[in-house]
Order: structure tokens, then C-alpha cells, then sequence
């Protein structure tokens, strides 16, 4: 009888000491605001801007995605899930309600007061405003990191910035093209060289004209894009814009983009959405400087 009191006493031991259901391990990571946000398993997310839905869909967390805010549409069924609101204007009650284990928030369309009340009802929020195309990569793994995913989001990010790698190798050597970037017509404004739209221009053998100006988007005057003399005007938008954009330059004759007619417009929700399909924006601008460039007679080993 002893020996089975003193096995029956190991066992139970044994059973106190090892749950059947081990606590989720927490998870760090610092965001773009320089906050440390920790989670624990993450099955429901809450999106707050287009980029970063973008981004937890290519990571292959679609399915974890429970609220978006109304402008995020790409992939198409992100149309289909419930829209919690716009630019600073978001329906925090409801989102409350959706119990998420990770909002993933715009730096620039969120509130103090608004980060606060998230806060204050124990919601982790990952602050997300990526500058550049290697920030881009950096928000996928460490967003990667807190959902789970560290292999896979790892390897999607590095074959992502091998993409561009490959992109710039193969424009290394040809004549630079120099482009003015339209950001708006009234008031005329640009984009300087900090912006990832001037860094793609870059890697596609071209040179942002305004690339020295410190602002991220400057107002300008005509006069400054007519001195800079530009081979090529880009902007982003479709047919419509396009058509503007020609109407808005077609007195100015001395700009050789004028002149050669070398305008052109790329579709504003992947150039201007940091991204994953930032990829797709660089190889249009790509192909349209390459057309411009061989059009133009430019020697492509200049």
C-alpha cells in the first residue's frame, strides 16, 4: 500500500509540475515609433493602414486579419472585412470589440490619444511607417517575429530585397536620366531624395532633379522644373491624370520630357504604399525609363 501512495504521490508530482498546455511564449519587437511592443500568440490583427495590410497579407496572415481601415483594398478580399475607419478618424469602440491581439497602426494616421486608449485596454499596437525599401523589409520581419512567422517572413523579406538588388546590377551602367517626380499640380510639389519614390528612380538609372532638396515633399515653382530640365516627368494616378498632366506641361517645350513627350503616370496604390508591391512600382518605372531611354537614342553604358 506504501508503494503505491508514494507512485501515486510521483504522479501527481509529475502531473502539477507539467501542464498540458504550456503559457505562449511573449514576443518583442520594437516598432517605427521606438516603442517595444510584446504579444503573446497572435491569432487576431487589426490593420490601420493600406501598407501594413499589404505587407500581413504578403507575410501570409490574411487569415489573421479580423478589421481594416477603410482605404486597405489590396489583396481584393481585404474588401470584404469590416472597415473600422479613415485617416485619424477610427471607430476605437469597435475595434475594442473585435478583441484583437495586435493592431498594426499607421505612425502618421494614429493619435497619442488614440495610442493610449488602445493602450490603457491592454492591446498591443505595432506603430508602422517604413521610409524607405530596406525599412519596408525590416516592418516584414518583425512583424514576422510577432505573428510567428520568423522563418518564412525572413526568407519572403530577403528574396523581396534581392528583387531590387537585381533591379539596380542590371541599371548600374546606364546613362542616368534625369526625372522631376510630380507629387500635385496646385500647389506644384515634389518629392526630395529622402523618399523611397526617389530611391526607386535611383535604382532604374535615373536622377530625382529635386533630389537634394531636404523635404520630403517641397512646393516649387515652374521656373525650378524648367531650369532642371528634366528627360522625363513621372507622376502617379491613371488615364485621367495622365491626360492633366500632359495638358499641365504642354506649353513648356524647352523641357526635353516635354518635348519627347516623355511623361508618364504609375499607378498610385503600389508606388506610393511602402509596401510589398513597391517591387511592382520599381519594375514599371523601370520599363518606362528603359523605353524612354532607347526612344531617346541615350547611350545605355554612358
Amino acid at each position: 500500500m506504501r508503494n503505491v501512495c508514494s507512485r501515486l504521490f510521483v504522479l501527481f508530482g509529475l502531473f502539477v509540475l507539467t501542464p498540458v498546455w504550456a503559457a505562449p511564449q511573449t514576443v518583442c519587437e520594437r516598432d517605427d515609433a521606438g516603442r517595444q511592443v510584446c504579444v503573446g500568440e497572435v491569432k487576431r490583427v487589426v490593420s490601420l493602414a493600406p501598407h501594413a495590410t499589404e505587407i500581413l497579407a504578403f507575410l501570409g496572415a490574411e487569415s489573421r486579419l479580423v478589421g481594416v481601415d477603410s482605404a486597405s483594398d489590396f489583396p481584393l478580399q481585404m474588401r470584404q472585412l469590416p472597415k473600422l475607419g479613415d485617416y485619424l478618424r477610427v471607430d476605437l469602440e469597435r475595434l475594442a470589440l473585435m478583441h484583437p491581439d495586435l493592431v498594426v497602426a499607421w505612425k502618421s494616421g494614429i493619435t497619442p490619444d488614440q495610442l493610449n486608449t488602445l493602450a490603457n485596454l491592454g492591446i498591443p499596437v505595432f506603430v508602422s511607417e517604413p521610409q524607405s525599401i530596406q525599412a519596408v523589409a525590416s516592418n516584414m520581419k518583425r512583424l514576422g517575429h510577432l505573428l510567428g512567422l520568423t522563418a518564412s517572413s525572413d526568407e519572403l523579406a530577403d528574396r523581396w530585397l534581392a528583387s531590387f538588388d537585381a533591379l539596380a546590377q542590371s541599371h548600374r551602367r546606364q546613362k542616368p536620366l534625369r526625372v522631376f517626380y510630380q507629387v500635385w499640380a496646385d500647389p506644384l510639389m515634389t518629392l526630395g531624395g529622402s523618399h523611397v519614390v526617389s530611391q526607386i528612380i535611383q535604382m532604374c538609372g535615373g536622377t530625382n532633379v529635386f533630389k537634394d532638396l531636404k523635404t520630403l515633399a517641397p512646393t516649387i515653382g515652374v521656373e525650378a522644373v524648367v531650369q532642371a530640365r528634366p528627360d522625363v516627368i513621372l507622376s502617379s494616378g491613371g488615364t485621367s491624370d495622365l491626360d492633366r498632366l500632359m495638358a499641365q506641361w504642354s506649353r513648356w517645350t524647352a523641357v526635353p520630357a516635354v518635348a519627347r513627350q516623355h511623361i508618364a503616370v504609375v499607378p498610385q496604390d503600389i508606388l506610393v504604399r511602402n509596401g510589398p508591391r513597391l517591387l511592382n512600382a520599381a519594375q514599371r518605372v523601370c520599363t518606362i525609363l528603359d523605353g524612354y531611354r532607347s526612344r531617346a537614342g541615350v547611350d545605355s553604358h554612358g
